[in-house]
């Protein structure tokens, strides 16, 4: 979700709701994951001068699922968006639509998940590392795991 105040919408997240920050890219980006397992984010913010929506995410079964839902997005005639690519924060295979509305639709794969008992340490990343684009060099993001959670259990 865009927010004018990034931080104060993590405060506000964390302290009520009792979500937890996952990683962010100062007060820019921030993303937060629920306290009783769950994936890398739940709810994301970005820094935008009013509030509003940038996309919402379809978890997909498999990785060819992301690339077959891009396909069916192009055959409809809905040939704006970006990817198919992996995040660097959460790790997950990613093609973004644009929606009739003006925010995107996100097909996701593999998200990191982060189980209830473990000691997530909040990563500050750069404002550029949040997209790997796949193509030439993709064979080498096949192989990427996550920093410190286990996969999704089966």
């Amino acid at each position: 979700m865009f927010s004018p105040d990034v931080m104060g919408s993590v405060r506000f997240y964390t302290d009520t709701l009792g979500l937890r920050l996952s990683d962010h890219s100062g007060d820019g980006i921030a993303f937060l994951h629920g306290a009783h397992a769950s994936d890398h984010h739940m709810l994301a913010f970005a820094k935008s001068d009013g509030p509003g929506l940038h996309h919402s995410s379809w978890d997909v079964a498999t990785f060819d699922d992301v690339g077959l839902g891009m396909q069916q997005m192009v055959d409809r005639g809905h040939t704006q968006g970006w990817g198919v690519g992996r995040h660097v924060l959460g790790s997950n295979y990613f093609y973004y639509v644009r929606d009739p509305w003006g925010s995107f639709a996100e097909y996701s794969h593999d998200i990191d998940f982060i189980p209830a008992d473990i000691d997530w340490h909040a990563e500050r990343s750069s404002a550029g590392g949040f997209v790997l684009p796949l193509g030439t060099a993709g064979a080498r993001l096949l192989h990427h795991e996550p920093r410190n959670a286990p996969r999704r259990p089966a």
